[in-house]
């Protein structure tokens, strides 16, 4: 239920004058559950006491009109009131000051006044407010950037049981900022802000865990304690719905010397994290469902997968969807598509993908027919060793397609794709040596037509196949 009042109601009620009893935060708390009920009572007893200048009251009243899900949201009315609260020293309400100045919600954006705001709810031992200052502190937003500064807050807002604050200590101290000599010191606040519930601790803490090289020359025994518990971790920070703890998971549970396989799991895993925007867990489900491990093979959810993940730049995920759609089933074949995603990572420096590309103008699919353009890819992808490339560039020489026929040079190119292991190449070369094959000229002799259909043309190709 959604109570509307006239924002009016709550600027009479500041000036009237103050009374003398104050309001409890147990009270007021009894009070703000009764205006989410959607009970009067509960609504008039905190304007009574806002009547009054009640700090606590002030303050409820005013996180109610910006949180918006009761009272009608009305942010610049929350600062009015937020800023009454925060003259009577009430360390939330200056808390909440510093927010909405920080990020211009409801008053015009100062992060220099975050920053005071932030300072006067710490030095009166706000914890939020401690941490709040700290962040500024440490990132030099609204006040000169310092590391010790940003670490005393933190540790303040840490020493009252802030969850947030032992993440941070542990960052400040990894980073550096605190100097190379310190960041040992990162460990312990990692595992302290893992012990009280940060998802991304205990993601770090687990994935440092389950890393035997990690911890140098220590007992079998040591190692599979230090990846259970960091498992262990992992499990935690991945119920909290942690993608990287998520994904990370998923890939050992797809199987590796400690991990059993569990495919059905890492599935969901990945999934679950895919749909949080995971790149690399958005491959991971691809694959997985691609190959129909943990569910019933789908190449149509495992190219959505894969076009996800390409379209935000994994060049693995842009290969495989590429092959997907040049030579997947019917239902989701689109060369087109495919040639495009080719292009984009041939732009990229992938000698792979000239060959594909080469496959594809030289026989016009996706792409309109361009023996000369085909060459022109091969020749990249021989340049960084493919034997297949060796073997097209030879037949197009031997049958004259988008270069004059040169039998000479086709055979140079036969020759080392079959020293490159080429066995298409190799039948080629053990045909022309065989005594009943030779002839008095065999680079100026025909061998029929060709076996791409072009009129007229001849070549080594046609006298093995």
């Amino acid at each position: 239920m959604c109570i509307r009042l006239r924002a009016v109601v709550f600027l009479a009620v500041l000036a009237l004058p103050l009374a003398s009893y104050a309001l409890s935060p147990e009270e007021a708390q009894l009070l703000v559950k009764q205006v989410e009920k959607g009970e009067s009572a509960g609504l008039d007893g905190l304007k009574r006491a806002a009547e009054n200048y009640d700090a606590e009251a002030l303050y409820r009243l005013g996180a109610l009109l910006y949180d918006g899900r009761v009272l009608r949201r009305n942010p610049e009315q929350a600062v009015d009131l937020f800023k009454r609260a925060a003259e009577k020293k009430h360390a939330a309400a200056q808390n909440a000051l510093g927010y909405l100045h920080q990020h211009g919600i409801g008053v015009e954006k100062s992060e220099r006044a975050a920053a005071q705001w932030y300072e006067r709810a710490a030095l009166l031992g706000n914890a939020e407010g401690q941490y709040n200052l700290g962040w500024l502190l440490e990132h030099g937003i609204g006040v000169e950037t310092g590391a010790e500064p940003a670490l005393y807050w933190y540790r303040k807002a840490s020493d009252q049981g802030y969850a947030q604050a032992p993440m941070r200590i542990a960052m400040l101290y990894d980073s550096g900022a605190l100097g190379d000599a310190e960041r040992g010191k990162a460990d312990s606040w990692y595992r302290t802000a893992a012990e009280r519930g940060d998802s991304m601790a205990q993601y770090r803490l687990g994935e440092t865990l389950i890393r035997p090289n990690a911890m140098g020359t220590v007992s079998v025994e040591a190692v599979v304690a230090s990846v259970a518990e960091g498992t262990a971790w992992l499990e935690k920070s991945a119920a909290q719905g942690n993608p990287y703890a998520q994904y990370l998971l998923a890939t050992l549970l797809t199987g590796d010397e400690v991990h059993p396989r569990a495919p059905a799991r890492a599935l969901k895993l990945a999934v679950a994290a895919a749909e949080k925007g995971h790149v690399g867990a958005q491959h991971l489900a691809a694959f997985l469902i691609e190959s129909g491990q943990g569910a019933e093979p789908d190449v149509a959810t495992a190219a959505r997968w894969y076009r996800e993940a390409a379209m935000r730049g994994d060049p693995d995920a842009q290969y495989a969807l590429a092959l997907l759609l040049d030579g997947g089933p019917k239902e989701i074949r689109n060369p087109k598509e495919a040639a495009n995603w080719y292009e984009k990572l041939a732009g990229a420096g992938r000698h792979d993908v000239d060959l594909k590309l080469g496959e594809l103008y030289e026989e016009g699919r996706g792409v309109e027919r361009d023996p000369k353009e085909a060459l022109r890819h091969y020749e990249k992808a021989a340049e960084a060793g493919y034997a297949e490339a060796f073997f097209r560039i030879a037949t197009l020489y031997d049958e004259g397609r988008g270069v004059p026929r040169d039998t000479r040079r086709a055979l140079d190119w036969f020759s080392k794709a079959a020293e490159n292991g080429h066995e298409g190449a190799k039948e080629v070369i053990a045909r022309l040596i065989r005594p009943r094959e030779r002839w008095d000229d065999p680079f100026g002799s025909p061998f029929g037509g060709s076996t791409h259909g072009v009129s007229g043309s001849s070549g080594f190709m046609n006298s093995w196949r």
